[in-house]
């Protein structure tokens, strides 16, 4: 005799997306973006001021081409 228990499990599906440089909201469709963005996540760590701390942004295309305009290294190609 086989005996199962139910197990009920919580999963998260992507609702909205929205740029934290312009405030654009990007559609998202079956919980995926239909366009692409920049997710950054950054724990900082003992070498910084900001020990401990995590921040959290995403970016849309059009402010991360912005953004990165004015890098001097690590342009895109």
């Amino acid at each position: 005799m086989e005996k199962y228990r139910q197990i009920v499990r919580e999963t998260k599906e992507l609702e909205t997306v929205i740029c934290d440089c312009c405030g654009k909201e990007i559609a998202v469709k079956n919980g995926m973006a239909t366009e692409d963005f920049l997710h950054i996540h950054k724990k900082w760590g003992y070498f910084s001021q900001r020990d401990g701390e995590t921040d959290e942004f995403d970016i849309c295309e059009d402010c991360f081409s912005a953004w990165t305009q004015g890098f001097v290294h690590g342009k895109s190609k």
